[in-house]
C-alpha cells in the first residue's frame, strides 16, 4: 500500500516539474496569499465593548475610567449598578469586558489598597486574553501615574524619585 502511495507522489511531482504553468501557479498563489494576508490581517484588538459599574463615583474612579477609554482598547457602552448587572450585560453579549469599581475607591487609593474587578467574556479566547492584558497594563500605568502625582505634590522631583516599596497594584480578573 505504501509503495502505491509513494509511486503516486513521484508521478505527481514529475508531472508538476514538466508543466511550467502548474509549477508557476503552485508557487505564486501561496506567495501572493502570504503577502496579501500579511498586510490585511491585523491582530490588534481595539475598541472592546465595555460595561462599567462605578460604585464610587468620585474623581479617582473617573480618572481610572478615562485612562481605560483613552487607551483606545476599551469603549464604555453601558453602565450597571453593581457586579450582577455587569455579569448580566456580558452574559447577554452586549459587552465583552466589565469593570467594577468598588465604593470608596479614592480612599482606598490614598491608603494604597485600591482594587478594581475586571470581568472578561471568555467566549472569544484571543479577545479575552488581549482585554485582560490591556486592562492589567493600563491599571499599572495608572497606579504609577498616581504615585508620581503624589510625589510631585509632596515637592519631590518625580523624574528622580523611586517608587515606594509598598506600592500594591492588584487587578482581579475573572475569565468566564
Amino acid at each position: 500500500m505504501f509503495q502505491r502511495i509513494l509511486a503516486l507522489i513521484q508521478k505527481e511531482f514529475s508531472q508538476a516539474w514538466r508543466d511550467r504553468t502548474t509549477m508557476g501557479i503552485m508557487l505564486t498563489i501561496p506567495l501572493m496569499q502570504l503577502i496579501i494576508f500579511g498586510y490585511a490581517i491585523n491582530t490588534n484588538v481595539t475598541h472592546i465593548p465595555t460595561v462599567v459599574a462605578d460604585q464610587s463615583l468620585d474623581q479617582a474612579s473617573r480618572s481610572y475610567l478615562d485612562a481605560m477609554v483613552n487607551s483606545g482598547y476599551f469603549n464604555i457602552i453601558a453602565t450597571a449598578p453593581d457586579q450582577a448587572g455587569v455579569i448580566q450585560n456580558i452574559d447577554e453579549s452586549q459587552a465583552r469586558v466589565g469593570i467594577v469599581i468598588p465604593p470608596d475607591f479614592e480612599k482606598n487609593i490614598l491608603r494604597g489598597d485600591a482594587q478594581v474587578l475586571i470581568l472578561v467574556d471568555g467566549s472569544d479566547f484571543f479577545t479575552s486574553q488581549s482585554a485582560n492584558a490591556y486592562a492589567t497594563v493600563i491599571g499599572q500605568e495608572h497606579a504609577i501615574q498616581i504615585v508620581y502625582d503624589e510625589i510631585a505634590k509632596a515637592g519631590a522631583s518625580a523624574s528622580g524619585a523611586t517608587l515606594p516599596a509598598n506600592l500594591k497594584i492588584e487587578i482581579s480578573g475573572n475569565s468566564r
